[in-house]
């Protein structure tokens, strides 16, 4: 029972630990944009509209798929902690189990 509880233990703080492992976010590199910008407002006024709803749309593209990425990773470390917060329940309840164990046992051989 206690090394039962032990790799309960164990095993939660892994979860707990691979959840909290920082990884590669997506970003959007901002010196590309700011280029961009640059080169539409240099350009003559009549291609302006045009050329400048086609940068929002590719940035609005771009911050949705970053979006969906992010929203995937904290999906999958959700999971995790879960599963490392059901494996601490499981640990804790087996050694208040064994505890409680051990304290009847000594309670019978005292008497």
């Amino acid at each position: 029972m206690l090394g039962l509880v032990t790799l309960l233990l164990m095993t939660s703080v892994a979860f707990c630990i691979h959840a909290m492992w920082i990884r590669d976010i997506s970003t959007k590199d901002l010196s590309v944009s700011t280029e961009e910008v640059q080169l539409i407002l240099d350009e003559s006024s009549d291609d302006f509209a045009e050329r400048y709803e086609r940068y929002l749309l590719t940035e609005v593209e771009q911050l949705n798929q970053i979006s969906s990425d992010l929203h995937e990773t904290n999906r999958k470390k959700a999971f995790t902690i879960k599963l490392g917060q059901m494996h601490l329940t499981l640990a804790v309840f087996g050694a208040a189990i064994l505890l409680l164990y051990l304290v009847v046992l000594a309670w019978r051989t005292s008497s």
